[in-house]
């Protein structure tokens, strides 16, 4: 049982909205917070015990467990298998579902405040690497974890940039889709992250309000006619949710009522909104809207290009991946060797010269000398050339290579650099040698607990 001691402010305004709902408002906080994983749908082991656990009802791939497990310690997470995400958060799994029914090739997406990567990794499993993610963080020292987290999750027709929402204006770029999880107050991870009671006041949700006013001014001008929006928080307050409904609206847009089952018993607030209640779902405190620009927007996207990217057709690259004609290696002075889809190879372009880009695409590696060093995008990919040798270990071994340790392979492995997998789950790079090993699991990645 937690022990939450909620501020004045916040329990009175609770009780004028909720009511006689109030009380069993309250009483979930003081209950564990429901533990959830949405899994990879291309990479998660078929034979898996997690695959017969209860599934969060709008999300085909996410799955409560019955308690939390030490995920750290897990090989399966650092392969990108799942993410561990909160349940209510999937929602836009549904909703995706339901704007855009059909395929999504042509689909320019952009997730506004990406990091850490939860709805980002969502929207890149759902286009199943066909279009463009543009991932974005305002925050740099954020860039790392939605950097780590996409590059687990595998695929190469995503782009991270760290930049204000006005920048995105200020290039004239515009999208068929744009999500903005906005930054909040946090009142619905109260039970999940007991601190951020502390950081709650009134003052700050006037903040957040104001921020998040500032974002969706941004965000309504990046849709293109015809292209839709989703504003979603992890907050109660309505100052922070619903009271933005009409100046979306007032900037040419419309709201998109979202069909949801009687059983799932999420609150409606308006036909194209939903709240989430811990006392009334397998979740967090969660907020999400929906809506369709109408009318024309205000400026045309300028495709003017001056970072012209490099077709690679050279060894060793080549040797080192399986690409079909969807896909290429490209290469400029801001980008190394890296995997990219063709398609959206001018918007790349567009977008080095635009905006301040920290990742795009898989890199494959860089030569050093006469050798070729494999990067850890490649691994994580589903590039990997089929001539590449692998090395299966157990989970007492991928813990070892997981924390950077020595590992000693039997002299029959085979030489030079290996693919390390886990449940047949690729995990990193290990260079063997005829006297011993060379782990090139990246540094900052590595598992730093005491676990033996």
């Amino acid at each position: 049982m937690n022990n939450l001691k909620l501020p004045l402010a916040f329990t009175e305004r609770i009780n004028r909205q909720l009511g006689h709902e109030a009380a069993d408002f309250f009483a979930a906080l003081q209950r564990p917070s429901p533990v959830s994983i949405r899994i990879h749908p291309r990479k998660f082991p078929n034979i898996h015990p997690w695959n017969n656990l209860p599934q969060v009802p709008w999300c085909k791939q996410g799955h409560y467990l019955s308690e939390r497990p030490l995920f750290t310690l897990d090989p399966l997470f650092h392969a990108g298998a799942y993410y561990v995400q909160e349940a209510s958060s999937m929602f836009l799994c549904h909703v995706l579902k339901q704007i855009f029914p059909e395929q999504k090739a042509h689909l320019k997406v952009l997730d506004l405040c990406g990091a850490p990567g939860g709805k980002s990794t969502i929207l890149s499993a759902w286009l199943e690497g066909n279009g463009l993610l543009v991932s974005n963080e305002v925050i740099r020292t954020r860039i790392a974890a939605l950097k780590e987290n996409t590059i687990r999750w595998g695929y190469d027709n995503v782009i991270i940039t760290n930049n204000d929402p006005e920048d995105f204006v200020y290039g004239q770029l515009l999208f068929d889709l744009v999500v903005v999880d906005a930054p909040c107050s946090g009142e619905g991870l109260f039970r999940k992250d007991p601190d951020s009671v502390c950081q709650w006041s009134v003052e700050n949700t006037h903040r957040c309000t104001l921020r998040q006013k500032r974002i969706l001014e941004a965000a309504t001008k990046l849709v293109q006619e015809g292209g839709y929006l989703i504003y979603s928080t992890c907050t109660y307050n309505p100052e922070e949710n619903e009271l933005h409904q009409q100046e979306i609206i007032d900037h040419g847009f419309e709201p998109v009522n979202i069909a949801i089952q009687a059983e799932w018993n999420i609150t409606k607030l308006n036909s194209n909104s939903v709240q989430f209640y811990p006392h009334k779902n397998e979740g967090e405190g969660f907020y999400l809207a929906t809506f369709k620009r109408i009318k024309p927007t205000d400026f045309n996207a300028n495709f003017q290009r001056r970072n012209k990217i490099e077709i690679l057709n050279s060894q060793p690259y080549l040797s080192w991946v399986n690409l079909d004609a969807s896909r290429t290696l490209i290469r400029n002075e801001k980008l190394p060797a890296t995997i990219f889809p063709v398609a959206w190879k001018e918007w790349l372009e567009i977008l080095t010269n635009k905006l301040r880009v920290a990742h795009a695409g898989m890199e494959v590696g860089e030569t050093k000398g006469k050798d070729f060093i494999p990067s850890h995008d490649l691994a994580m990919s589903f590039f990997v050339s089929k001539e590449v040798e692998t090395v299966e270990l157990d989970e007492y071994q991928a813990r070892l290579f997981l924390s950077k340790e020595a590992l000693h392979l039997s002299q029959s492995s085979p030489k030079g650099f290996l693919l390390i997998t886990y449940q047949q789950i690729p995990l990193g790079w290990l260079k063997n040698l005829s006297n011993r090993t060379n782990n090139h699991y990246p540094q900052e990645y590595k598992i730093r607990m005491r676990w033996k």
